[in-house]
């Protein structure tokens, strides 16, 4: 299949939880990303290699961890 006629990874997840959730599971879901934007805060989704697994996480820890210092301060 080329690039051309795949869906977007987010479309097939839509439509992938439309099958498995309830509608207030669905509903939590849209919400979500605002509750965390509410607070300051915003997800990221990293795709990389299981070889890279352990240096981002690390790094996203560590940036947690001076996110925290610096909101203490």
């Amino acid at each position: 299949m080329n690039a051309k006629n795949r869906a977007p990874l987010s479309r097939m997840m839509r439509q992938q939880s439309d099958v498995m959730e309830s509608p207030a599971q669905k509903q939590t879901a849209r919400r979500y990303p605002q509750r965390l934007s509410q607070h300051g805060l915003a997800r990221f989704e990293v795709l990389g290699f299981f070889s890279n697994q352990d240096p981002i996480g690390s790094l996203a820890k560590r940036l947690a961890r001076e996110r925290g210092a610096a909101a203490s301060n």
